[in-house]
């Protein structure tokens, strides 16, 4: 899974491709992460949060469902 931090939120793809897939924004709380926003993937596996984000580290978690096995971007840091 590709994320991208920009200016404006967080963009990326998810693959394979799975049009609908659930799509999570995380940020680390101590040992654990926390969910703070949710989308789904558009029909090319594409998804963004089009938000600001507060300092901090986040992931973001992507649940296509099917068999398939849920995926992690790596972790990046908020501004």
């Amino acid at each position: 899974m590709d994320a991208t931090a920009t200016t404006s939120g967080v963009e990326g793809t998810s693959k394979p491709v799975v049009p609908g897939a659930p799509v999570q924004l995380q940020q680390q709380s101590g040992p654990t992460w926390a969910t703070v926003a949710t989308t789904t993937t558009d029909a090319s596996g594409t998804w963004a949060f089009a938000q600001s984000l507060p300092s901090g580290t986040y992931r973001v978690r992507s649940s296509p469902g099917r068999g398939l096995a849920p995926g992690f971007s790596t972790s990046f840091a908020g501004p």
